[in-house]
């Protein structure tokens, strides 16, 4: 890329006369947008005036019209009544005449007979009224006829006297001499309602007749639209101004300015933006006022579709909508005159910018270019200095320059040059030590380097010692541990064993499961150091687990003499997907160290839902509260760290301090929290919060309870089962289990007489070790699993691994299942039935029986306020069914407390039960809503 040589003299005149341009620039774009806002907003006003002014004027138009119409309207009926009447009084004297001339010469009825006669084709108001002549005795002489001159009777005349509208007429007559009648009549064969006939009677004494006729008000209407909207299509007004006139189907009554619409349905016509424009109009004219409505029209003069507002209005009774606009375009010719007038006081305005602006940039010029003659000088000053700076040490003359700001640069340029000197000296002596320095400094670096490499080397070692001491450490006891349980659950199910010997046999066994306990906790701890603990989510049956807890602990709390109470709450969900073992183990330390620190009063275990996101998601809250001494708030925090204990406990009650560091490090990782309340003396409350995904309600099918298996179910075949273990002790605590069932037993030391009894013998199913001499039980499994027959045969791991990774391996190798010693009976017969099932047969296991608990106020103010609550209601209503109700709602998470309330439900003694809640709510402080 070229250099681009600019110089110091060009740069100032081009950002002179740039300045000058954009302020010129600038001005004339301002003053343009202040013209233009100027223009659009006075056209804007123009517009709205206009739009206002002729909005009132056609409004005026249309309700002249409206009041024309409605005054035609209203008198059709007054016209009819005079109409008719001026026909009977015609008529009457016709009558009078004939009867007055032929009084001498003929008889009465032959007079009756002309008179009949002369007035039968008579019709009223252009043929399409007629004459009717009633008797005051005999009824209808002569009845109104239908104008086809058929001479059929019309009603009232066709059902005779018995019609109400002849006695009226003749009741008129009778009374008054001549009157006004009015009544309804439905022509057959048409459509739209009663017709209102209007009629007018006279008695004609001489022959005792009541002469009349009659009119039909619709034939009078009909007569007075067409009058009307001939009238309306010639009114016109302004210079495209006309009226229009709709019926409200659509179809065109009257059009001022296209009348070739007369006649036609534009009901679906829409302008050139959409606008249904008769279907606004009619909508607008069915408004008890009107309204107005803005659309486009072809105009008159031009042909072309302009915008317009009309104002419409409707008559309800004709189903009307009468109309008229204007064309809002004609305000533009007023608008275009201001425009002109605005460019050309625009077009001023920039003259005189121009001129101001080029007197300005004359004289700025001038006085810059004075100004840069004494810049240039004292730049080739700094030129001359900066040219020999690099070969000299001269300085600048500061006397001799023109402005302060360049003489304080040539103070500065001096200093440097001073300073320049300074360091070019200190950086000779530098340079002599500067090779000598980077050696050492090399040295260093690459040594520290070779200690941090040890020390990672000496760390990784140190991880793999400490796991591989661990899974040796926990083999080396587990196998032990296998055979002191094994053996001690074998001799306890012995049906001769003494009580005293049982007692002996279940400390040996709760010895052996709490060395077990302290062994899977320093595992779980070393997992969860290591980052190596992953969540196993299942379906689990959250109901079921808490049962089994309350269940699991009813020992303990039995031999301790304490209360253990669960209570959870009605929304609690049953089915949902969590980490199942992980939870058991939080609840089991939780609720084990709260039976380990209580020696009076009871422990209660609650869960209840904190928090319902969407149905399908939960916050799920366990609380499990004791009566023991309590925790000082200075250890809440410490007690969750491992290995750490409070002090102030016995030694028989200090535990291994890994449960609650176990449990913490659980419930963090099931993306929850964990803490504990209480005060010293009052007990403690250990508390936590985990999401679980909530599955959706089924009915579940209770699980039945297993007894202790004693024998084979019958029908069942022989199994050969085979015994790969090298520790003695282990292949006989195996070999008493199940030689008592009469299986068909064989056992191996080692791998390899494992592999030659398969290959003899063929087993069902092999129990396998996996340390083992010679052979180990992995190459065991895989070279019996190669064999063509080895597929049919299920082999089950029973090994003292308990590392989930060696687990994986194993199962890995080929193994169908596997085993952690030490083991139950109950998880060996499991894997029977699983793999072969085999069937055995048990005896009846009773449920353990319920925890009693007192009933007072203590324990009912436990409760949810919502159930308590409830049960208050249906209490003070005294609703027998409703207390049953509310006591079943309690069972579902106090089943103790709903067994103590059911007796006094049952005998009706709901006032002590209402005494006890009043005294509850005293106790919690809650108050009734």
């Amino acid at each position: 890329m070229a250099e681009r040589n600019l110089s110091f003299q060009r740069i100032l005149w081009t950002a002179v006369g740039g300045l000058l341009s954009g302020i010129v620039v600038f001005i004339v774009i301002f003053q343009a947008i202040t013209r233009y806002d100027e223009f659009k907003d006075r056209a804007a006003a123009m517009r709205a005036a206009f739009v206002e002014q002729q909005q009132q004027m056609i409004k005026r138009e249309v309700d002249r019209v409206i009041e024309r119409i409605e005054f035609e309207r209203r008198q059709i009926v007054p016209n009819a009544g005079i109409l008719v009447k001026e026909q009977v009084h015609e008529a009457y004297a016709m009558l009078e005449n004939i009867q007055q001339r032929n009084a001498e010469t003929k008889s009465p009825e032959e007079i009756k007979r002309a008179i009949i006669d002369v007035l039968r084709p008579m019709r009223v108001y252009r043929g399409k009224g007629d004459f009717f002549i009633l008797d005051l005795e005999d009824g209808i002489v002569l009845g109104a006829a239908e104008s086809n001159r058929e001479d059929k009777p019309l009603p009232p005349f066709r059902d005779g006297v018995n019609h109400p509208a002849i006695a009226g007429m003749i009741g008129v007559a009778r009374e008054n001499g001549e009157g006004s009648y009015q009544y309804s009549w439905s022509k057959p064969g048409e459509q739209g309602g009663d017709m209102l006939l209007l009629s007018y009677v006279k008695l004609f004494k001489p022959f005792g007749w009541i002469l009349g006729a009659a009119i039909s008000a619709k034939d009078l209407e009909a007569d007075t639209k067409k009058e009307l909207l001939d009238e309306v299509a010639k009114l016109r007004y302004g210079k495209n101004e006309y009226l229009f006139i709709d019926d409200w189907q659509g179809v065109v009554l009257v059009h001022g300015a296209q009348p070739d619409l007369v006649g036609k349905n534009i009901w679906e016509h829409q302008d050139s933006h959409g606008v249904k424009v008769v279907q606004d109009l009619i909508a607008a004219a069915k408004t008890k006022e009107g309204g107005y409505v803005f659309y486009s029209w072809r105009k008159p003069d031009t042909g072309e579709e302009r915008p317009k507002v009309s104002f419409s209005r409707g008559v309800s009774d004709w189903q009307w909508m009468v109309g008229t606009g204007v064309y809002i375009d004609d305000v533009e010719a007023d608008i275009a005159i201001l425009q002109r007038s605005l460019k050309a006081g625009l077009r001023k305005d920039i003259f005189w910018i121009l001129l101001g602006s080029g007197t300005v940039g004359v004289l700025l010029l001038v006085s810059v270019r004075r100004v840069f003659r004494r810049l240039l000088r004292d730049f080739s000053r700094f030129d001359e200095f900066f040219h020999e700076a690099a070969f000299a040490d001269r300085e600048i003359e500061v006397s001799g320059l023109t402005f302060s700001e360049l003489r304080g640069m040539a103070l500065n340029a001096n200093k440097m040059l001073r300073d320049k000197v300074a360091a070019q000296e200190r950086l000779r002596k530098h340079l002599d030590h500067l090779e000598e320095e980077v050696a050492e400094r090399t040295h260093a670096l690459k040594e520290k380097n070779r200690q941090l490499e040890q020390a990672k080397e000496a760390a990784e070692s140190a991880n793999r010692a400490k796991s591989a001491f661990l899974a040796s450490m926990s083999h080396e006891l587990r196998t032990p541990l296998n055979a002191v349980l094994g053996f001690s659950q074998l001799m306890r199910n012995d049906p001769d064993v003494l009580p005293k010997q049982k007692e002996s046999l279940d400390i040996i066994a709760r010895s052996g499961e709490h060395l077990l306990n302290l062994i899977n906790n320093v595992l779980d701890i070393s997992k969860i150091e290591s980052g190596r603990v992953e969540l196993e989510t299942t379906h689990v049956d959250l109901h079921q687990m808490l049962q089994e807890m309350k269940s699991l602990m009813y020992v303990r709390v039995q031999e301790k003499g304490l209360e253990f109470t669960l209570e959870q709450s009605g929304d609690l969900p049953r089915r949902i997907v969590a980490d199942g073992g992980k939870l058991r183990q939080i609840l089991i330390n939780l609720i084990g160290n709260a039976i380990k620190y209580t020696t009076s009063g009871g422990v209660i275990l609650r869960a209840l839902v904190v928090k319902q996101e969407p149905p399908e998601l939960a916050r799920v809250r366990f609380e499990v509260e004791d009566t023991g001494p309590g925790i000082r708030e200075e250890e809440r925090e410490r007690i969750f760290i491992p290995f750490v204990q409070l002090g102030g406990q016995p030694p028989t009650e200090a535990g291994s301090g890994l449960g609650l560091a176990i449990c913490k490090q659980y419930v963090e990782l099931m993306g929850g929290e964990i803490g504990v309340a209480g005060e010293p003396g009052r007990g403690s409350e250990f508390y936590f919060e985990i999401p679980v995904a909530v599955l959706p309600v089924e009915e579940f099918p209770a699980e039945a309870r297993h007894g202790r298996v004693i024998g084979l179910a019958g029908g069942q075949p022989r199994y050969r089962l085979l015994i790969a273990e090298d520790q003695p002790e282990s292949r006989l605590l195996l070999r008493k289990l199940l030689e008592s069932f009469g299986f068909d037993l064989r056992e191996a030391v080692n791998g390899e007489e494992a592999v030659a009894l398969f290959q003899e013998w063929r087993p069902h199913l092999i129990f396998m070790d996996i340390r083992m001499p010679v052979m180990d039980g992995l190459e065991t499994t895989q070279k019996i699993k190669a064999i063509d027959a080895g597929a049919e045969t299920k082999i089950v791991a029973v090994t003292a691994h308990a590392l989930e990774e060696e687990r994986r391996e194993i199962l890995a190798a080929g193994c169908d299942d596997f085993i952690r010693k030490p083991y139950r009976d109950m998880e060996i017969l499991d894997a029977l039935t699983k793999h072969l099932g085999v069937r055995f047969v048990r005896e009846e296991e009773a449920a353990p029986p319920p925890i009693a608990v007192q009933l007072n106020a203590v324990a009912l103010a436990r409760l949810p306020d919502g159930l308590l609550k409830a049960l208050e209601q249906a209490l003070v209503r005294i609703d027998i069914a409703a207390v049953d109700g509310a006591v079943e709602d309690i069972r579902a998470c106090n089943i103790p407390l709903a067994d103590a309330l059911a007796p006094l439900a049952r005998d009706s003694e709901f006032g002590r039960i209402l005494r006890l809640i009043r005294d509850a709510r005293g106790e919690t402080g809650r108050s009734r809503q």
